[in-house]
Order: C-alpha cells, then structure tokens, then sequence
C-alpha cells in the first residue's frame, strides 16, 4: 500500500514539476466534418489551455498541439479559407504589428501561437520573422503592401470585429480585444493544420 502512495505521490510531483496537469474529465472529440481529434483541458503552470491530439499521416505516434483555447471556442471566428494556399509554399512570413497601438504582451503570446504552427518543421517548415508596420527599433518595417507570393505578412491589429481575413498574400488576424487576437491566432493556426475547416 505504501508503494502505490508513493508511486502516485511521485506521478503528481513529476507533472506538478512539468508544469503541466491533463484534466481527462474535460476532454471531448473534435469533429471537422472529415476526421476526429481529441481535445483536452490542460492546466499549465499560469493558464487553463488545450492539448489537440494530432496524428502526421503515416505516423502512429500522437503529436499533442498545445492551445490557449479549444476548437468549439472558436467557431464563430469567421476565417478566409483561401489563406492555406496562399502561405504553404513562402519560404519566409513575417507577423507584423503596429508599435504604436498600445499592444501588450497578449498580442506577443498570439504571434507566438503561429509562429509555432508555421516554423514547425513537421507542418510548414517556414521560417517566421518579427516585423514593424512603422519604423521601430531594429525591427524591419513590414506591411500588407510588402506582402509577395515567397513571404506573406500576417498583420495583427486591433479592429471592430475578430476575424481572419486577406488581401492578395496579407493576412490579416483582426481582433476587438487582445484576447480575441489570440483566439484568433489559435483559430488560424487550426485552420491552417487541417483541424478546424
């Protein structure tokens, strides 16, 4: 009995230490229409998020994506669905903002929520960059006009409505909040792996 004590003392040590608590109650399956995903609510060390459970073609293995916020959560995001064609084969993308909007760091953790679907090497492989919509310390000044069929620009900027949209290969990631930019980040990123249509 002491043994299963402290077996199941050390299992919660070792996940309280990663940071990470998979709560199996709140877990449901993800429907596209085409293809299921397990969805699951995680506790991080400082958020409530979400793990996706996603299978490579031809690999058994689980891929576990992680998320600020589930699939279902995200379903009112309206999405341009031309945007996929328009990003897969750039060999750089830029994620831009305005520096004088007064954005904070929410909208930091929304660019990072792409950038860690398009750099991956086992999605996109492509190489994602910082940029400035106006001159601002060393960052290069990138906006929708600079936006080529090699490098897109994914604008993310404050506005009246959440939604995902573009403008020949600029996306533009429009939010009302910066918590809506980063359900909208989550929202393209799951778009863009086939997750969400």
């Amino acid at each position: 009995m002491k043994k299963i004590i402290l077996l199941t003392v050390l299992t919660i040590l070792i996940v309280g230490c990663a940071g990470i608590n998979v709560n199996k109650s709140a877990a449901y399956m993800y429907s596209n229409g085409d293809s299921e995903f397990k969805v699951t609510k995680v506790l991080f060390e400082k958020y409530v998020g979400y793990q996706v459970e996603y299978f490579y073609p031809n690999n058994p293995q689980p891929f576990f994506i992680n998320l600020r916020y589930d699939p279902e959560s995200l379903e009112d995001i309206e999405i341009d669905r031309t945007i996929f064609h328009k990003i897969k084969n750039d060999e750089t993308i830029y994620i831009t903002i305005n520096p004088f909007e007064n954005l904070t760091s929410k909208t930091t953790i929304a660019a990072m929520e792409i950038d860690k679907i398009i750099d991956n090497q086992y999605f996109f492989n492509i190489e994602v960059k910082s940029s400035m919509t106006e001159e601002y310390a060393n960052y290069p000044i990138k906006t929708c006009n600079d936006a080529t069929k090699e490098s897109s620009v994914i604008w993310l900027k404050l506005g009246e409505e959440t939604k995902i949209t573009s403008e020949e290969n600029c996306i533009i990631v429009e939010a009302t909040t910066e918590d809506d930019m980063i359900r909208a980040a989550d929202r393209l990123s799951l778009y863009l792996i086939g997750i969400m249509p």
